[in-house]
Formats: C-alpha cells, structure tokens, sequence
C-alpha cells in the first residue's frame, strides 16, 4: 500500500470520530478536504508527467541550422507578439523552447 492508499484509508469516518475529542467538530469536511487534496495531488501528478513529453516539432534535417520547425518558430512569434510591445528573434525563441524542452524533461531528476 503507497502513501496515498493509506491516507484515503485513514480519511474513513470511523478513523475521524476522534478528531472531535480533539476539537475538530466538522469530520466530515476534514474528510472531503483530504480527499481533495488527495485527488488534486493526482490530477497534477498526471499533467505534469504530460509536461514532461512535450516536444516542439522538429526542423527536417536541421535545415537552415534550425533545430525546431521554422514554419512553427514563424507562426508561433507572429501570435504571441501580435498585438504586443515586445518582441523577440526567432534563435532566441528556438533556445526558449529547447530550455522548456529540457527542463520539462528533467524536472523530475534534477529537483528531487
């Protein structure tokens, strides 16, 4: 049994009664609170193990030097910086993307 299966066994309505002894009146928020909690944990569990697959389309063959998509490079500078005061050269969003790139695929290792 992980950490978690313990805790939502825990979290039963049998194991909270007592908490009222100790001044928790509202057992049953604490329940739906911790299994929330639990729950969110989870959810933002599985999207970040997706955040960390994320790979920007690649340029074929690495013409131009580029490494990702020119055509994607192209199309993403014009949306973000349309109505925008700032701007930035396509190599410089190339190298954001690939830190994004890196760091999503490494959070996991380097942080821990």
């Amino acid at each position: 049994m992980n950490v978690y299966e313990e805790i939502r066994e825990r979290t039963e309505v049998a194991e909270l009664s007592s908490a009222a002894e100790r001044g928790w009146t509202h057992s049953e928020t604490l329940i739906k609170d911790v299994r929330y909690l639990l729950d969110e944990n989870a959810r933002l569990h599985t999207e970040l193990e997706a955040a960390r697959k994320i790979r920007f389309p690649r340029q074929p063959d690495g013409e131009g030097g580029w490494t990702i998509d020119y055509n994607f490079l192209d199309q993403l500078d014009t949306k973000i910086y349309k109505d925008s005061d700032y701007s930035m050269d396509l190599e410089d969003l190339e190298k954001t993307l690939l830190a994004i790139e890196k760091f999503l695929g490494h959070e996991g290792t380097v942080n821990s």
